[in-house]
């Protein structure tokens, strides 16, 4: 009777079902220890219209990343998506809103947002380089802009 004794069967599919987990732990702890994570608040910069403007980032372990902007007293969230394929992060714009407005200006808040909407599907990409684990480089079509770590 050749192949494996009776006693034996049993054991192969277990030891088989503890290898496959064991394998893919090994592999996820591989890749989380590579380097740095993107994932935390930061505060930086983005490029407006060829103008850098500071900026509020939260990238989420959820693959989800909120944006704040100010510019001229007019506060605006961007909520997007995120893939990362090694060094280039893919934003694809979800949601955009008024956060805050001049006084004043309240009555434009559907106005604004209305313009806002159309930037939801937008996508951009960018490269990004980590300069330390607190300090991220962006490089797209524009100037790069740095990034620092919230603590």
């Amino acid at each position: 009777m050749g192949g494996v004794s009776a006693p034996l069967r049993p054991m192969i599919p277990r030891a088989a079902l503890f290898a496959v987990p064991l394998t893919i732990l090994v592999t996820l702890y591989g890749c989380a220890a590579s380097g740095p994570s993107l994932v935390g608040k930061w505060a930086g910069q983005v490029e407006v219209s060829g103008s850098k403007i500071p900026a509020d980032i939260e990238i989420k372990a959820d693959n989800t990343m909120t944006m704040e902007i100010e510019m001229q007293g007019v506060r605006l969230q961007m909520i997007s998506d995120y893939t990362i394929k090694g060094d280039k992060i893919t934003m694809k714009v979800t949601d955009m809103k008024v956060v805050k407005l001049p006084k004043g200006q309240e009555a434009q808040k559907d106005l604004i947002e209305a313009q806002l909407s159309k930037a939801k599907g937008e996508e951009t990409t960018n490269a990004f380089k980590f300069e330390g684990e607190d300090k991220v480089t962006l490089i797209s079509t524009g100037s790069p802009v740095t990034w620092t770590r919230v603590k």
